[in-house]
């Protein structure tokens, strides 16, 4: 030691670096010899093997999946694999190994037998009937038949399954799973005498189906899980409909104090435009009744000449500068343009269809699934900026004021490049570019809006729009709704008070306050009126809206020509009107 030290100081590091390191190869060696892996398929098989009759389902499952990294489809691996993964409760993974196998040998009847159990595991019961279907009549196993018959139950296919699951019993007459498939069948079906008999049977052979008898299952009713999201889902409308009569119930009582929280004091002197709104909520409750047993009668046609009668309603009562509005289209062209929208739509919504049932079939392609959801997704991205412009140009060319038509001179080409940047970006920031999304599109509308020679204008941000939507979500949450009336006023301020026209701003005074004691009592009586009070509630909103809406420019009508849009046609408004169609995509196209 004292060598060591005079040697140098350098030296000391060195030698316990020395040390260390062969402390490591003497400990390390023999574990690494320990960790070696086998290199072929018999031997992982013959671990795997050797797990399972350890009653170790895991290390079997991970065994044969070591078998498969060396030959992805060897018969064994893919069995053994598929077998340990239903007993883990991995059956999506045996699945994917099955199909792999079934790609070289289509006819393989142990895995398409296998595949439909796994199926049948997890609840898809169609599907296992298409797999177990192919192999019934070689089924050389009991169980197979049982899953068989057990699908066809779940399917509604009750006499089949009575007749497949005594095809099992002649291959094992001691299937207790058989006994009960059998006599479950035959409860459905009303032979309570042979289910009951049946039934024992499978209590005698295993006493654990005492546990399951067929009184505890409803004939004719839903599965566990559809029951359980139904009464979620009821749970929920509950729950919406108690908030909605608390806050009409609010509402109803800030409203009494008088109509003082419309229009702040500090701003009622301001100078600038007063838009005005007096449609009559009689007159509206006519046409409301109306345009509901016409649809009704009509099988839903009528409701393209439903949405212009109530448009061409509210706008005629709109007053603006001395000016009034008004809407010109007829139900006619929004019928005709909603067919040839149609035309558009149904083959994109036939190849999606199309594709949609290649995914079911082949529920384990995953990167299938993920495509057909990007694709889905980039099909709306392409659509939308078609019906976009051209319900934008349909629209503002049958809307006037005073005499005067709008028009919009947005492009295609412009549409495109909005929707196509901004659906990368919204891929990419997880959804939260959203929000600049919203203003984005609300600038291309208003700026590409005329009247006359006159257009509109958007100054809006994206941050202040998710910084409302932000606190409104958080404190909607924390305040168990109530805060829902201001998070909706602050929004229709950001909307209101970034929109231009003729380089002057709109301002808004709308608060909360007003929402609430505008909206809440429109709600209440909505629904203790079964909608009957829609009307009423609808013309108190909007003589709100107007009431709390300012301009702060002057209108100059000599500067204002009437430019009419010839190009305009209801074609692509159309694809709005059809989109609404689809149940997946609402009234995305509907503008």
């Amino acid at each position: 030691m004292i060598a060591i030290h005079r040697g140098g100081r350098s030296h000391g590091w060195l030698t316990l670096l020395a040390a260390c390191l062969a402390a490591f190869v003497a400990f390390a060696t023999p574990t690494l010899a320990q960790e070696s892996e086998p290199d072929t398929v018999e031997a992982w098989l013959a671990i795997a093997r050797e797990h399972e009759a350890n009653d170790d389902p895991e290390a079997a499952f991970e065994a044969y999946g070591n078998a498969l990294k060396i030959d992805r489809t060897h018969e064994e691996a893919c069995l053994g694999y598929a077998a340990r993964a239903w007993e883990i409760d991995r059956g999506i993974k045996g699945i994917q190994v099955l199909n792999r196998l079934l790609r070289e040998q289509p006819d393989h009847v142990d895995a398409l037998a296998y595949r439909g159990f796994l199926h049948q595991t997890r609840d898809k019961d169609a599907r296992a009937i298409r797999d177990l279907e192919r192999v019934a009549n070689e089924a050389s196993a009991s169980w197979t038949l049982t899953y068989y018959a057990r699908a066809l139950l779940y399917e509604g296919d009750f006499p089949e399954a009575s007749i497949q699951s005594s095809r099992a019993l002649e291959y094992d007459e001691l299937d207790s799973y058989a006994f009960w498939v059998r006599g479950y069948a035959a409860f459905l079906t009303g032979d309570e005498e042979s289910a009951a008999r049946d039934f024992a049977r499978a209590v005698e052979l295993d006493p654990e189906w005492a546990e399951a008898p067929y009184q505890a299952v409803d004939p004719g009713g839903l599965d566990p899980e559809d029951e359980a999201v139904i009464e979620a889902v009821g749970t929920l409308l509950k729950a919406a409909l108690c908030w909605a009569i608390l806050l009409g119930l609010i509402g109803l009582v800030v409203g009494l104090g008088g109509s003082s929280y419309l229009v702040p004091a500090a701003r009622r002197q301001e100078a600038g435009i007063q838009p005005a709104y007096d449609g009559p909520h009689k007159e509206l409750f006519t046409i409301y009744l109306q345009n509901v047993a016409l649809t009704l009668l009509t099988l839903g046609v009528y409701r393209f000449w439903a949405k212009v009668r109530t448009r061409r309603f509210h706008l005629t009562h709109t007053v603006f500068a001395d000016g009034r509005f008004d809407y010109h289209a007829t139900g006619q062209e929004k019928f005709v343009g909603f067919l040839k929208g149609m035309a558009i739509l149904v083959p994109f919504g036939y190849a999606y269809y199309r594709a949609s049932q290649w995914v079911d079939a082949h529920p384990t392609e995953v990167f299938a699934q993920i495509g057909l959801n990007y694709g889905l997704f980039f099909g709306l991205v392409l659509i939308r900026p078609l019906a976009l412009v051209g319900a934008q140009r349909f629209n503002l060319a049958r809307t006037s004021w005073n005499n005067l038509r709008f028009r919009f001179t947005g492009t295609l080409k412009g549409a495109y490049g909005l929707y196509l940047r901004d659906a990368f970006l919204i891929i990419f920031s997880l959804g939260i570019y959203w929000s600049w999304h919203l203003c984005n599109v609300k600038r291309f509308k208003l700026s590409h809006t005329k009247l006359g020679e006159e257009r509109g204008d958007f100054t809006g941000d994206g941050s202040t729009l998710f910084g409302i939507q932000l606190v409104g979500y958080f404190a909607s949450i924390l305040t168990l709704g109530l805060y829902v009336p201001w998070y909706l006023a602050a929004r229709h301020r950001f909307w209101t008070e970034h929109t231009k026209f003729m380089r002057k701003r709109f301002h808004s005074t709308l608060s909360g306050k007003a929402v609430l004691a505008v909206g809440g009592p429109g709600l209440l009586a909505s629904i203790f009126t079964l909608g009957l009070a829609i009307p009423w509630a609808v013309t108190r909103w909007r003589r709100m809206i107007a009431a709390t809406t300012l301009y702060s420019g002057q209108i100059d009508h000599e500067t204002l020509a009437s430019i009419q849009d010839h190009e305009a046609t209801s074609t692509l408004e159309g694809i709005g009107e059809a989109g609404e169609l689809f149940g997946e995509i609402g009234d995305l196209f509907g503008i």
